[in-house]
Protein backbone atom coordinates (compact mmCIF):
# COMPACT_ATOMS: atom_id res chain seq x y z
CA UNK A 1 0.00 0.00 0.00
CA UNK A 2 1.17 3.46 -0.82
CA UNK A 3 1.00 6.16 1.87
CA UNK A 4 -0.15 9.61 0.82
CA UNK A 5 -0.24 12.31 3.52
CA UNK A 6 -0.92 9.76 6.25
CA UNK A 7 -3.74 8.02 4.34
CA UNK A 8 -3.25 4.43 3.16
CA UNK A 9 -4.22 3.90 -0.47
CA UNK A 10 -4.70 0.27 -1.52
CA UNK A 11 -2.64 -1.06 -4.41
CA UNK A 12 -5.78 -2.24 -6.22
CA UNK A 13 -9.00 -0.28 -5.67
CA UNK A 14 -11.20 -3.29 -6.44
CA UNK A 15 -9.43 -5.49 -3.86
CA UNK A 16 -11.73 -6.43 -0.95
CA UNK A 17 -10.88 -5.39 2.59
CA UNK A 18 -8.97 -8.18 4.35
CA UNK A 19 -8.28 -9.13 7.94
CA UNK A 20 -5.34 -11.55 7.98
CA UNK A 21 -6.23 -14.03 5.19
CA UNK A 22 -10.03 -13.63 5.36
CA UNK A 23 -12.10 -11.17 3.36
CA UNK A 24 -14.59 -8.77 4.93
CA UNK A 25 -17.70 -10.89 4.37
CA UNK A 26 -16.02 -14.01 5.77
CA UNK A 27 -14.98 -12.16 8.94
CA UNK A 28 -18.54 -10.83 9.36
CA UNK A 29 -19.92 -14.37 9.04
CA UNK A 30 -17.49 -15.76 11.62
CA UNK A 31 -18.12 -12.94 14.10
CA UNK A 32 -21.90 -13.17 13.76
CA UNK A 33 -21.82 -16.97 14.27
CA UNK A 34 -19.70 -16.54 17.40
CA UNK A 35 -22.18 -13.92 18.65
CA UNK A 36 -25.16 -16.26 18.14
CA UNK A 37 -23.22 -19.18 19.63
CA UNK A 38 -22.59 -17.14 22.77
CA UNK A 39 -26.31 -16.43 23.09
CA UNK A 40 -27.88 -19.75 22.06
CA UNK A 41 -24.94 -22.19 22.61
CA UNK A 42 -24.80 -25.88 21.62
CA UNK A 43 -25.82 -26.04 17.94
CA UNK A 44 -24.24 -22.72 17.01
CA UNK A 45 -20.83 -23.75 18.35
CA UNK A 46 -20.91 -26.60 15.84
CA UNK A 47 -21.79 -24.13 13.08
CA UNK A 48 -18.90 -21.74 13.86
CA UNK A 49 -16.23 -23.79 12.01
CA UNK A 50 -18.48 -25.56 9.48
CA UNK A 51 -20.51 -22.71 7.96
CA UNK A 52 -17.48 -20.49 7.14
CA UNK A 53 -15.69 -23.52 5.66
CA UNK A 54 -18.53 -24.27 3.25
CA UNK A 55 -19.12 -20.58 2.51
CA UNK A 56 -15.46 -19.96 1.62
CA UNK A 57 -15.36 -23.13 -0.44
CA UNK A 58 -18.48 -22.15 -2.44
CA UNK A 59 -17.23 -18.58 -2.82
CA UNK A 60 -13.88 -19.64 -4.27
CA UNK A 61 -15.46 -22.23 -6.56
CA UNK A 62 -17.93 -19.81 -8.21
CA UNK A 63 -17.33 -16.57 -10.14
CA UNK A 64 -17.06 -13.17 -8.48
CA UNK A 65 -20.45 -11.77 -7.45
CA UNK A 66 -22.07 -15.20 -7.29
CA UNK A 67 -23.56 -14.73 -3.82
CA UNK A 68 -25.16 -11.38 -4.69
CA UNK A 69 -26.79 -12.86 -7.78
CA UNK A 70 -27.95 -15.90 -5.83
CA UNK A 71 -29.59 -13.70 -3.18
CA UNK A 72 -31.20 -11.68 -6.00
CA UNK A 73 -32.53 -14.84 -7.62
CA UNK A 74 -34.03 -16.03 -4.34
CA UNK A 75 -35.70 -12.61 -3.87
CA UNK A 76 -33.78 -11.73 -0.71
CA UNK A 77 -31.96 -8.68 -2.10
CA UNK A 78 -32.13 -6.44 -5.13
CA UNK A 79 -29.53 -5.18 -7.57
CA UNK A 80 -29.79 -1.43 -8.13
CA UNK A 81 -30.75 -0.41 -11.66
CA UNK A 82 -31.87 -3.89 -12.70
CA UNK A 83 -35.40 -5.18 -13.31
CA UNK A 84 -36.91 -7.77 -11.00
CA UNK A 85 -36.09 -11.42 -11.58
CA UNK A 86 -39.62 -12.33 -12.64
CA UNK A 87 -40.11 -9.46 -15.10
CA UNK A 88 -40.73 -10.84 -18.62
CA UNK A 89 -41.58 -7.77 -20.73
CA UNK A 90 -39.50 -4.62 -21.03
CA UNK A 91 -40.33 -1.24 -22.49
CA UNK A 92 -38.05 1.74 -23.06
Amino acid sequence: MAVTYGVKVPKYLSAPLQLLWWEQDEVFLIISLIYYAAIFSKLFWVLVPTVPYWYIRAKRKNPKGFLGHLLYRWGISSIDGCPTYFQKHFSE
